[in-house]
């Protein structure tokens, strides 16, 4: 992460009247006289709400606010939100979606500070102060709240730079601007025409801005940029402030609350997707091949949850750091409701067993992440974190640790069950085509679904639908060893050219030791030559003194499973492209032009970090489905994008299929 990356947080100081002020721009953050009731004049009743959100013909409403400053406008929306869906309405928007851009975030004890303002507020507070990122990274934070009820998509950056990078759907992605941030005269360089164009590229049809300033240069920026433009009286002593509009369509949105999704899958990609859908107000059925969930590549009892982090800190570095931070929160939110899913926050050590390592993280390192995120230890601290004795150094990620991903698929399974949605085992489906604008989905009988999500590992491909997805299929065995006294010592996952997970001595009293990378293998069966791969691999990572002697000698358990790969370590994530018709695109056609099968989508080669990338990529099928905003950038959508490959072919006047 270089220099010019860096997110650094605001430099401010109280005032007198304990109201906090941005040093940087000499302005305060909200009145001294009473900030809760200028946000909800200013921003809520200048946009209509909540008798908008009554109105609302689709199941969510997104709010983009251009300046997060003290959270004060999204709690104020929150706590709004939450009265109006308190009267029971079944109809009108059920989501609150809250985008917001912030270049210099506060600090958690800032932000808990100003919110002591609010003692009204305070519920609210709370929990974002519990989920605000203490990891200044660059780009999209998603964090959601009630059970799914409440997005925040918070973006940290210069919002000029940022703003641009967010992908639109074809009629926008915002129904109300919160158009704020320190006034025009003291932050000038956000108040730019390029901020007012981009606002208008992202609006729906009839969204509306509202914003405390009556600046000239302001209504002249909304209406250059295509809004129309109107004065109203301002909040307390304030004159006027300014509000704007969209003009309506005369098509409306088309209402998506009651269409339901099939989901084909059992593993973890499926059950994530499937939990993120039935939180956004979707009917899911999900269908399993297996007569239970989670018994092909989501079914090891242990998996290691860390970033993939690469010495060029690209698109895949950034991908699965933001993957990381999602997963971390969303894993946090599903173990607290339960304590079936076995898991440790114990962090993880990758050794510099060897010179490639070595260097790899150091090239790593140099990049300035944060030390939240990444650590180079020497190996004494390596040996103190471990627990046992390390004679090597390694890169340390404290926030890591290891989950099992069949509790997780099991645990989503009967919640689904539990609320109303549909799970079928040993449902296999056969064949998918279309029929009438439905999908019909051939099994034991036939299902019809508007939306259909394809998430079936090393199968995913295997329809006539998907049939150009180049997804490989790598087996790997995980060898099972016991626990000595020696071993249950370890403390953290140990990463090398395999690896190592503490012992849960709650659930299997063993460790599990891999994984071997076999492409050309297709054994279903334990082989013994592969768990001696295994535990060479060790020895060559670990002392001698550090191996139990017994692990050499003994039988060993284990466990076979099949990783759905794509050869640019990326996953595919989003719409299937409608092979007939690209065959006839121009060369200058852009990636995001690509036309799709309509209602059909996929989400597979997760690979062997399935546990970090599947709530990110669930959330980006979540968003395509419901139509809303995207959680990351559109460099990073693009990235997993299905029709890259074919894309890639077309541009470089290639056969687009093998």
């Amino acid at each position: 992460m270089s220099s010019d990356q860096q997110i650094h947080s605001a430099n401010l100081h109280f005032n007198a009247h304990g109201t906090p002020v941005a040093e940087d721009f000499d302005d305060v953050y909200f009145s001294n006289d009473d900030g809760l009731a200028e946000s909800q004049y200013v921003f809520l009743a200048a946009n209509k709400l909540p008798s908008r959100w009554r109105a609302h013909s689709c199941n969510s409403f997104t709010i983009a606010e251009t300046g997060f400053g003290t959270g004060l406008n999204f709690l104020a929306s929150w706590q709004a939100f939450d009265d109006y869906l308190s009267q029971g309405s079944a109809n009108g928007a059920q989501q609150l979606h809250f985008i917001s851009f912030e270049k210099f975030p506060l600090t958690t004890t800032d932000l808990a500070a100003a919110h002591a303002h609010f003692p009204n507020l305070t519920r609210y507070a709370r929990q974002l102060q519990r989920q605000f990122p203490t990891e200044f990274r660059r780009g999209c934070h998603r964090l959601t709240f009630a059970e799914g009820r409440v997005v925040l998509d918070l973006w940290l950056g210069d919002i000029n730079e940022v703003m641009p990078t967010l992908p639109n759907n074809t009629g926008g992605i915002v129904d109300a601007w919160f158009l704020d941030g320190f006034a025009p005269s003291k932050n000038p360089q956000m108040w730019q025409q390029s901020l007012f164009d981009q606002m208008f590229r992202l609006s729906r049809a009839g969204a509306s801005v509202a914003t405390f300033t009556a600046a000239g240069l302001v209504r002249r920026g909304l209406a250059q940029a295509g809004f129309t433009v109107a004065k109203q009286p301002g909040y307390g002593n304030k004159r006027d402030m300014t509000i704007a509009n969209r003009e309506p369509n005369r098509v409306s949105r088309p209402d998506t609350t009651d269409q339901t999704v099939a989901i084909i899958g059992g593993g973890l990609a499926a059950c994530l997707t499937a939990w993120k859908l039935a939180n956004a107000g979707k009917q899911v059925v999900l269908l399993c091949a297996d007569q239970q969930l989670a018994l092909a590549a989501s079914g090891n009892r242990q998996g290691a949850l860390y970033p993939l982090l690469t010495p060029n800190p690209g698109e895949l570095s950034q991908f699965y750091w933001q993957a990381f931070d999602l997963a971390c929160n969303d894993y946090q939110q599903l173990t607290a409701k339960t304590d079936r899913i076995r898991h440790q926050w114990c962090g993880l050590l990758h050794l510099n067993s060897n010179e490639e390592l070595s260097r790899k993280h150091s090239a790593i390192a140099s990049h300035n992440y944060p030390s939240t995120l990444i650590q180079l230890v020497d190996a004494n601290r390596a040996s103190e974190l471990a627990g046992i004795d390390i004679p090597h150094s390694a890169a340390y990620y404290p926030n890591a640790g290891w989950f099992c991903p069949g509790d997780i698929c099991r645990f989503i399974g009967d919640w689904l069950i539990d609320n109303g949605h549909d799970v079928r085992f040993d449902w296999r489906v056969d064949d998918i085509s279309r029929d009438n604008g439905y999908w019909q989905l051939q099994g034991k009988q036939s299902i019809k679904a508007k939306q259909v999500v394809i998430a079936a590992g090393i199968d995913s491909n295997g329809f006539d639908v998907s049939r150009h997805l180049p997804i490989s299929s790598v087996r790997g065995q995980v060898s099972h060893v016991p626990v000595t006294e020696q071993s249950s010592r370890l403390k953290t996952v140990i990463c090398h050219t395999g690896y190592l997970t503490p012992s849960d001595h709650d659930a299997w009293d063993g460790h599990c030791m891999g994984a071997t990378f076999s492409r050309d293998n297709n054994s279903t069966e334990l082989l013994d030559e592969d768990h001696q791969i295994n535990l060479e691999r060790l020895q060559q990572a670990l002392p001698e003194s550090a191996l139990p002697q017994d692990w050499k000698n003994s039988a060993t358990d284990g466990r076979v499973g099949f990783r759905a790969v794509l050869r640019d370590h990326f996953p595919v994530v989003g719409p299937i492209p409608d092979w007939s018709s690209v065959t006839k695109l121009p060369q200058t056609t852009q990636l995001s032009e690509l036309p799709h099968q309509a209602g059909l989508y996929v989400i597979s080669g997760l690979g062997a970090r399935g546990i970090c990338s599947g709530p990110l990529a669930a959330d980006i099928i979540t968003s395509y489905i419901c139509d809303t905003a995207h959680p990351t950038s559109q460099a990073l959508l693009d990235a997993v994008n299905p029709g890259r490959f074919v894309w890639r072919r077309l541009k470089k006047n290639r056969p687009l299929f093998d």
